[in-house]
């Protein structure tokens, strides 16, 4: 006779050290405190990195008031306003670039790793690569003469800690252990986490507005909590990988990962779209998302901005797009998939060529254009849908590894880029285009050419089908009503 789920429950909930009250197996009280202080101390890093190395430029100039434009004086070894902007942004985008890189060494390790060492062993170094990332961002803030090196390092390390990644992994142990209760994990995760980061990114937009020169004492604060983050992740955060998982995994790490290129050139094979995927990837993270960290550099050095002037603007903005995130797939409801897919996706591809470089004409271009983006932002679970069904659900945890793999690589060339043409002098519209726009509106060009004639063909089929399912469910929904 098979047990009841309550028995179940009792039965892993008993293996795992942990009562059947709790959210499942093995889930208690320092699993998600730790998940929590790893959410809390990786967004205020990622959040506040670009001001804290602007506070890191010096200079021959005396300080005093600072120089070159209206606004407050940015750090306080150098007053030249304009030099630190730029010097700031070259720095940050060094030290992103370098990050980068080691997230992609990381991404086509990090599974076969958890394979063999498990779970825990990586979370901890986790918890621990952002813990010394903290710890030398302490001590470039103390010590000028290396303070850039210091902070390059320290991005490279955050690169190495791979978290998001390893905490999906940990999550889907676990919602396999649980079996028909899997979901009610996630939907936790998602209201505990989700809460985390909108408090968290709140603080964080908070402390930026204050525009602080010294960021000792934040990165002191940050540096004591994720040592307590370690400590509870080393004494009480569980390993989810069974024994049984760990004895299937006997083969070296050199040979999983040959075994995992091996897929991936099966699945160039069978599947041509991945190819066509791969590259609108490539340069839609070139043209957008490496180009997004060059916005305050960008309105501060040519419009005037001060730090807090940003924060204050963008707040509204950033609310409005989360609100505006269903008016894509509510589009696509009403025109159909194939319709509404062309639509979304060649605005967004087309947006960027032709706003981007209006942005340099005047200060309010720059707003219009994120407003513009407001609805089309919707778009990514369409596209995510619409590859899974291409790809097929074996595949598509793959082809999310390859273009999380692209993706990095993108931001590590395009951040480079951006920097080496930015010119934090320019004052004429012309050196402004040729500065700032002319970069991202080419390769978005490059992405609408892409999604035209090769990405939107290749999905027509899919389209399709999504089309007449949508079309059945209205039928049986408008029979029912008739009933």
């Amino acid at each position: 006779m098979a047990p009841s789920p309550k028995e179940e429950a009792s039965t892993v909930a008993s293996s795992t050290g942990d009562s059947a009250t709790d959210a499942g197996p093995a889930v208690g009280w320092g699993f998600w405190t730790t998940l929590c202080i790893m959410c809390v101390a990786g967004l205020l890093v990622n959040q506040l990195e670009a001001p804290f190395a602007r506070t890191l430029i010096s200079c021959d100039t005396p300080i005093g008031e600072p120089l070159n434009n209206t606004g407050s004086i940015l750090s306080t070894k150098c007053s030249d306003r304009i030099l630190v902007i730029g010097a700031g942004a070259r720095l940050s985008a060094r030290a992103q670039s370098f990050e980068h890189f080691c997230k992609i060494f990381m991404a086509l390790l990090v599974a076969n790793i958890a394979n063999i060492c498990g779970r825990k062993p990586l979370i901890l170094l986790a918890v621990g690569s952002v813990w010394l990332s903290v710890f030398l961002f302490i001590l470039a803030s103390t010590f000028d003469g290396v303070a850039p090196w210091l902070f390059i390092v320290a991005q490279g390390i955050q690169g190495l800690a791979t978290g998001d990644m390893l905490v999906n992994i940990v999550f889907a142990d676990l919602a396999m252990k649980m079996g028909s209760r899997g979901p009610e994990l996630y939907v936790k995760k998602d209201q505990v986490l989700g809460l985390v980061m909108l408090l968290t990114f709140l603080s964080s937009q908070l402390i930026a507005s204050l525009e602080l020169l010294d960021y000792r004492l934040l990165w002191t604060l940050v540096f004591c909590l994720l040592s307590c983050g370690l400590y509870i992740c080393a004494r009480y955060f569980p390993e989810s990988m069974t024994k049984k998982e760990e004895a299937s995994t006997q083969l070296s790490l050199s040979q999983q990962l040959v075994d995992e290129l091996v897929l991936y050139k099966t699945m160039f094979v069978e599947k041509p779209m991945v190819c066509w995927s791969l590259m609108d990837g490539f340069l839609s993270g070139i043209a957008q998302d490496s180009a997004a960290p060059m916005w305050a550099p960008f309105m501060m050095a040519y419009f005037g901005y001060t730090q807090q002037q940003l924060v204050l603007r963008m707040f509204p903005v950033t609310i409005l797009t989360e609100a505006s995130k269903g008016l894509a797939n509510s589009h696509c409801r009403k025109v159909g998939y194939t319709r509404g897919f062309w639509h979304t996706m060649i605005g967004l591809k087309c947006a960027g060529f032709t706003f981007m470089p209006l942005c340099v004409v005047c200060w309010w271009m720059p707003w219009l254009t994120k407003v513009i983006y407001m609805p089309l932002i919707g778009f990514n679970p369409i596209w995510f849908s619409v590859r899974a069904r291409v790809v097929g659900e074996k595949m598509m945890p793959k082809l999310e590894s390859l273009l999380f793999l692209v993706w990095c690589g993108a931001q590590a060339i395009g951040s480079q880029v951006h920097v080496m043409i930015f010119d934090e002098h320019a004052s004429t519209i012309w050196a402004r285009f040729m500065s700032s726009a002319w970069f991202p509106a080419f390769f978005n060009l490059l992405a609408a050419a892409l999604f035209i004639f090769k990405v939107y063909p290749a999905c027509g089929e899919v389209l399709a089908s999504m089309d007449a399912e949508m079309a059945a469910d209205k039928a049986n929904q408008d029979s029912k009503k008739k009933e």
